[in-house]
C-alpha cells in the first residue's frame, strides 16, 4: 500500500498524500465508504508520516541523490538526559542515510560520565553528515566504551538493540546554512512518540551545532565511492561445488555491501557504495560471504583495501584485490575488481568555540568537554 501511494505521488498523479491515500483505499475496498474505518488502506501510523514525509519532498523538489552536506561539530544538552540525581556512562551515535557517521566509542578511551539535569557539551571531530541524519545517546553499564547499552529492546529479547536515552531526526535540506539547531522537549518527545511528555524534564533540549564554510583555512574530509565490479575464482561453500556471494564493505562500524548473486564463483555486480573516511589513508575492510537463507552467512574470502592520496583523482581509479581464504591466511580465494575513487569536500580548520554555545545553555553548572576533558563554567542565559 505504502509503494502505491508512493508511486501517485512521485508519477504526479497525485500531489498530496491525504488524496493517494483515499484514492488507494477507494480503489482496494470493494464497499468503500469515505472516511470509513472498514475501508482497506495504509493503517500505520509510520507508515502514514512516510508518506507525508514523501509529500514534503516532492513538493519542495529536493533531490535525495545530492542533499547539502553539513558538518556537525558538538552536541549540546543544557539539561543532560537521565533520572533525577542519577549518573549516567553516555554515547554518542550520529547516522548519516543509515550508515553511520560517527561513534564516540571508536574515539573515547573511556565513556564521560555525565548527572542527569547539568549541562553537558559533546566536541566531536569534524563529521560529514547529509540527507537523513538521526543523532543518538545511549546510556551504558560501565566507562568502557564497548559495555553493555542499557534501555529497552528494540526487538526480541535475545536481540543485542535497545533503543537510545535520546534521539533527534532531521534532514539536512531542510536546514541549510544553519549553524544551531535547538530541539525543546516537546520536539524531542516528538521523535520518542511520548504524546504524555513524560520521559523528560520539562527543561530538557538538544542542541546541535554545524560549522559554516569558512573558506579561510580549509580542511579536507573524505568520501569512499568504491564501484564493486565483480569477483573471480571464488571459494564454492555450497555441495553445488557454488557459492551465493555477496560483497560487504566496512570502515570501522561503518559499512556497506552489494547485492546476493546466486550459484555462481565468477559474480558481477557493478554496484557503487559509499563510505564516509574521517582522514587519510584509511582501511577498507573487505569480506565476501556465502548468504544462506538458513543459519548464518559463511565468509569465503577476506582482505584488506588502503586508501591513500593516491585515490583523490578526477575518476575512478582500478584495483585488483587478492582475496584470502578466512581459515588459512596463505591460502588464496580468488580476486575482487574494484574502482576506487575519493571525493574531498572542505570543512573549516579551526576549532569551535566553546562560548558560543554557553549562550544557548539554560541553566548554570559545569559543561565538560567529553573530548578533551577540560571544565569551564557555563553562562545562564
Amino acid at each position: 500500500g505504502v509503494f502505491c501511494v508512493a508511486w501517485l505521488l512521485v508519477s504526479g498523479h497525485r500531489s498530496c498524500a491525504a488524496d493517494a491515500l483515499e484514492l488507494f483505499a477507494y480503489r482496494r475496498t470493494s464497499k468503500y465508504q469515505m472516511g470509513h474505518h472498514h475501508n482497506q488502506t495504509v493503517e500505520g501510523p509510520s507508515q502514514i508520516r512516510f508518506c507525508h514525509y514523501l509529500e514534503t519532498m516532492l513538493y519542495h523538489n529536493i533531490n535525495c541523490a545530492s542533499e547539502p552536506p553539513m558538518i556537525l561539530r558538538a552536541v549540546c544538552f543544557p539539561s543532560a538526559p537521565g533520572k533525577p540525581r542519577s549518573s549516567n556512562f553516555l554515547s554518542l551515535y550520529v547516522l548519516s542515510n543509515g550508515i553511520v557517521a560517527y561513534d564516540s566509542a571508536e574515539y573515547d578511551a573511556e565513556l564521560p560520565r555525565v548527572k542527569a539535569g547539568t549541562a553537558f557539551v559533546w566536541l566531536i571531530p569534524p563529521t560529514v553528515v547529509r540527507g537523513d541524519v538521526k543523532v543518538e545517546v545511549y546510556k551504558h553499564k560501565t566507562k568502557d566504551p564497548d559495555s553493555a547499552k542499557l534501555g529497552s529492546r528494540k526487538y526480541e529479547k535475545e536481540r543485542k538493540e535497545v533503543w537510545p536515552l535520546c534521539q533527534v531526526v532531521i534532514h539536512s535540506s531542510f536546514h541549510r546554512d544553519e549553524q544551531f539547531m535547538e530541539f525543546d522537549k516537546f520536539r524531542v518527545d516528538y521523535s520518542h512518540k511520548d504524546r504524555g511528555h513524560h520521559r523528560f524534564y520539562s527543561d530538557f533540549g538538544m542542541v546541535l551545532h554545524f560549522c559554516d564554510k569558512d573558506p579561510k583555512g580549509e580542511r579536507k574530509v573524505a568520501r569512499l565511492k568504491i564501484n564493486v565490479v565483480k569477483g573471480s575464482n571464488l571459494l564454492a561453500a555450497d555441495s553445488t561445488g557454488l557459492s551465493d556471494p555477496r560483497a560487504r564493505l566496512s570502515v570501522k562500524k561503518a559499512w556497506a555491501q552489494t547485492t546476493v548473486i546466486s550459484q555462481t564463483l565468477n559474480p558481477t555486480w557493478n554496484e557503487k557504495l559509499l563510505l564516509p573516511a574521517p582522514s587519510l589513508p584509511v582501511t577498507v575492510d573487505v569480506v565476501v560471504e556465502d548468504v544462506d537463507l538458513v543459519g548464518d552467512n559463511s565468509p569465503i574470502g577476506v582482505a584488506k583495501l588502503k586508501i591513500d592520496q593516491g585515490f583523490v583523482l578526477d575518476s575512478y581509479k582500478g584495483v585488483e584485490l587478492p582475496l584470502k581464504d578466512p581459515d588459512n591466511a596463505k591460502k588464496g580465494a580468488g580476486t575482487l575488481t574494484l574502482m576506487v575513487q575519493v571525493e574531498m569536500e572542505d570543512i573549516p580548520e579551526e576549532h569551535w568555540d566553546l562560548l558560543k554555545f554557553q549562550e544557548l545553555l539554560t541553566r548554570k553548572g559545569t559543561v565538560r568537554n567529553a573530548m578533551e576533558g577540560q571544565e569551564i563554567v557555563a553562562m545562564s542565559s
